[in-house]
């Protein structure tokens, strides 16, 4: 599935699953000078990457490790590479 970035968390809490959004210092919801990364998984569950590594390519989309799981019974297990979910 095909990750989609938006730009705003308002735009992104409106989303659809596979989206996914930096959240900075300037924005509702982040401490001065920290960014948070928001997904909404595939199976659309949302969660805030607090514990991964993600990094930012020059075409905008991202790369998450370790991989990004839901613990909820039967919740979503899997990578986002380049913008591109994928299950585990």
């Amino acid at each position: 599935m095909r990750g989609r970035r938006l730009d705003q968390l308002q735009e992104f809490y409106q989303g659809q699953p596979g989206d996914y959004c930096k959240v900075t210092s300037d924005e509702p919801g982040a401490a001065p000078g920290h960014v948070i990364w928001y997904v909404r998984d595939p199976a659309g569950r949302v969660g805030a990457l607090r514990d991964h590594t993600v990094i930012e390519h020059e075409d905008g989309t991202i790369s998450v490790s370790p991989s990004i799981l839901d613990p909820s019974p039967g919740g979503w297990h899997g990578f986002l590479e380049r913008g591109e979910w994928r299950p585990a």
